[in-house]
Order: C-alpha cells, then structure tokens, then sequence
C-alpha cells in the first residue's frame, strides 16, 4: 500500500513540532476574518461572542470564542464595520468591546487590552498587510506591559509594550534560524522565557505574540499561517 504525503502537509507538521501552531488559509475565500488577542482575561474561562448589531437593533452572532488568561483566538469570521464582543451578565449579553473591523482588511488582527478599573476592553486593531507581514516575514506582537528583546537568526529586535514590528529572519545553513525572546523584570534582571528553533518555510509567515504571563513574567505564543495568501 502506498502512502502519498503531501509537502504542505509535511510544513504543517514540521511546524508544529516547533511549537508553530498552524492557522487555517482561507485559499479561495475573501470574506473578512479577524483572531482576538487578549493581552488579560478572568482566571475562569467565560464564553464571548463575536457579533454585530442589526438595522432593529438586534445581535447578530458571527463567532464564539472561550477566554480565560492572556489568550490569542483562532481565526474568526468577521464583517466589516462596527463590531462588539459580548459576555453574558446577569443573564443577558453585554458589550466588552467595541471596535471597527476597517474596510478592505482581509485579516485583521485585534489587540485587547483590560481598561483598568472597567469590566471592558480597549481594542488595537492591526491590519496585516498594511504591515508589510508577506510571506516568509514574522509579525511581533507586544500585548504586555513589559520590553521584549526578540532575537530571530542574527537580528535582534526591542519590541516595546504595546508596539509591533515586521521582520523578515534569514535562515542558516541548515535551512532554519534560531527564536529567543527575553524580558526585563521589575528587579532590571534580564529573564529567558523562549527558546525554540524554527524552519525557515518561504510560503509561510509569522506571528508571534507577547503576552503578560503569571507573576509578573512574560510568556510567548507563537503561530504559522500557510498559504497562499492572494
């Protein structure tokens, strides 16, 4: 019996094995997507909901995602124009986040962060393309309150709190480059919190994110998308 496994299957796997978690490609499909980044959420996970508002003033419900922690969504259907997520409270869903998912973004990214004091979120919308984020480049995300020095092969970047950059790795000889992400801690101490190495994939990008972690720390989640992305 003859087995056939695909290359992009092979990548998809590959990636994975490096802590790459890989994101689903929307081949032939053009309707607007958006993944949520949670920079903090509740120690228990709560149920939240994706929805835009209808001409009567109804929800309309295009996507449910379940959070608890600094956290960072699949991707999720959208609509383009003035969206909310909803929690339910005291039995009926309440907006905790508003923003607007921008014209002609395919993809977007939404930063969120807690406003302090507030049951609710500030939104940072983050759109992809306009980045500069082509395949074969890397997205950094800062979504926490600390600097992150992020060392991808031979470039090493500073990502400050709520900033982000594109870079573009270039691979060793071996075909891959090394991803090291540090952080300085309230005592000015220099802290390791990530240390992988990666596959250089020219029909893959990106996207690593910055997330505040327990006890003041930092933690990283990191995600391949494969295309293409036409």
């Amino acid at each position: 019996m003859r087995i056939h496994i695909s290359l992009a299957a092979l990548a998809i796997a590959a990636s994975a094995f490096l802590g790459f978690q890989p994101a689903r490609a929307q081949e032939a499909d053009t309707k607007p997507m958006l993944r949520l980044i949670f920079a903090s959420g509740p120690v228990e996970a709560q149920k939240v909901v994706l929805a835009s508002k209808t001409g009567d003033g109804k929800w309309k419900r295009l996507a449910g995602a379940d959070l608890k922690g600094a956290m960072v969504s699949d991707w999720l259907p959208s609509l383009e124009g003035e969206l909310d997520i909803l929690l339910k409270q005291d039995g009926k869903p309440e907006s905790i986040c508003h923003f607007t998912h921008p014209e002609g973004v395919r993809r977007a990214l939404v930063i969120l962060s807690a406003d302090e004091g507030a049951k609710s979120y500030s939104a940072n919308v983050v759109d992809p393309e306009k980045e500069g984020f082509a395949v074969g480049s890397t997205l950094v995300i800062n979504a926490s309150k600390l600097s992150g020095t992020v060392t991808l092969g031979t470039e090493t970047l500073t990502v400050e709190a709520g900033r982000h950059l594109v870079a573009k790795p270039t691979a060793d000889e071996n075909g891959g480059y090394s991803v090291i992400v540090n952080y300085t801690d309230a005592q000015n101490a220099k802290q390791l919190c990530y240390d992988r190495r990666a596959i250089a994939n020219p029909q893959a990008r990106n996207i690593i994110v910055l997330l505040p972690g327990p006890a003041g720390s930092l933690q990283v989640v990191s995600l391949s998308e494969f295309g293409p992305f036409e």
